[in-house]
């Protein structure tokens, strides 16, 4: 995949302005690429590997928060069968077997983290203060 905007940091120097095509910044994307992107950039966000990113500093940062948010619960995920692959492997190994438990206890622990997060980001940052885009 190409960039549409050369790189990622100046995103947040192209806002979108009236009267100003910004089509040019598709033409390096190929086939099915160049059509997404050109709807990207008609509604006022940029196309980069990741997909299209919202320009705004709102929409940027939930776009950050739910990829973070999303990483992390897979990371808690795979952790999980780490830790059950090592207490079936264990062979009857009492150290193996409480490692295996800790594994899979830490990983269960840091997703409550995560979902508890997300559950307090929205009632302190929507309900009580307002803020947009959480």
């Amino acid at each position: 995949m190409f960039l549409c905007s050369s790189v990622l940091v100046p995103v947040f120097a192209q806002t979108p302005t009236p009267g100003i095509d910004r089509s040019k910044e598709c033409e390096y994307a190929f086939g099915g690429e160049k059509d997404k992107c050109l709807a990207c950039v008609k509604k006022g966000s940029a196309w980069t590997v990741l997909g299209c990113l919202p320009i705004e500093p709102t929409g940027f940062s939930t776009f950050i928060l739910r990829f973070a948010i999303g990483i992390g619960g897979g990371i808690a995920f795979l952790m999980m069968l780490a830790g059950a692959f090592t207490v079936i492997t264990s062979r009857g190994d009492p150290e193996r077997l409480k490692q295996g438990k800790r594994t899979i206890t830490k990983a269960a622990i840091g997703l409550l983290v995560i979902i508890f997060a997300i559950f307090i980001l929205r009632i302190v940052g929507q309900e009580l203060l307002g803020l947009p885009g959480l």
